[in-house]
Order: structure tokens, then sequence, then C-alpha cells
């Protein structure tokens, strides 16, 4: 039998699955020593963070990296989201938005209150109907 290195608190108990485990991750805290060194933790970055442009640099060539550019829609999709749209405008049921906003797909869970032809514009309101949105109806992505 191998010796296991993990040390536990001898009053817990452990159960025979733990005991000869030696990945301190597979047991439960319960059973592990609460003394354990836990090292330097995030001091060990502390050297790197100086340089704060070049973290402001890398934190921009990754926002780039995840946009994405506006989908386009078919004819079929197009009167797909008509429809669909004209369904949650007739009844008050709560509704998924998939909107192309700046680079991003964004989701929004809510009502539809009006359309407004003339702008090409949707009111829509989110979950707690403390937000009222004007989404572009060129924006819109699909609604569920």
């Amino acid at each position: 039998m191998s010796k296991s290195i993990i040390r536990y608190n001898s009053d817990s108990g452990i159960p025979p699955e733990y005991r000869y485990e030696n990945d301190y991750r597979n047991i439960p805290q319960k059973y592990l020593k609460n003394n354990i060194p836990q090292g330097r933790k995030m001091i060990k970055w502390a050297p790197f963070a100086t340089m704060l442009q070049q973290f402001e640099e890398l934190k921009k060539m990754i926002e780039k990296q995840t946009r994405v550019s506006r989908p386009s829609l078919s004819e079929d999709q197009l009167v797909e989201l008509n429809s669909k749209l004209l369904m949650y405008m007739n009844r008050p049921e709560e509704c998924v938005i998939h909107i192309f906003n700046e680079g991003y797909i964004q989701t929004l869970k809510g009502f539809i209150m009006e359309v407004n032809a003339e702008h090409k514009t949707l009111m829509f309101a989110v979950e707690d109907y403390l937000t009222i949105k004007n989404i572009s109806l060129t924006d819109i992505i699909s609604i569920e």
C-alpha cells in the first residue's frame, strides 16, 4: 500500500473512500487539516502588474478578437422573425430576443411593448419592467 501524503484531521473520522486518496482536491475540506500552507497565492504575480499599459493593450486585443460581424438574415429568417414579432406583440408573453450590439450578440429576456414602424424600432421591457429599451428592428437576429 502507498502511504498517503495528505494530512487529515484525526478527529474527523475520514471515510474509507478518501483514506488513500493522494489528490486533496478530491477530498472534502472538512476532512483536511486547516493548517496546511496555502502558498503565496497572488503575490507571485505582483511584479507583472507594474506594466499597466501592457495589460490595457492585452485587454483591448482580447476584446477585439471576441467581436463578431453582423449576421445576415435570409428572406425565410426575416419572415419567421416578423411572424414571431407579431405573435409576441398580440399576447403578453415573455420572450428572449437576440440582438446585434456593437460587435457582440446580446440576449435580452422580457416583453415586447410596442413596435414603431415609422422609426423601425421596438420598445422592449426587460424582465423587471424597470428598464425599457428601444431596439432597432435591423439589429434583431432572432426571437424565441
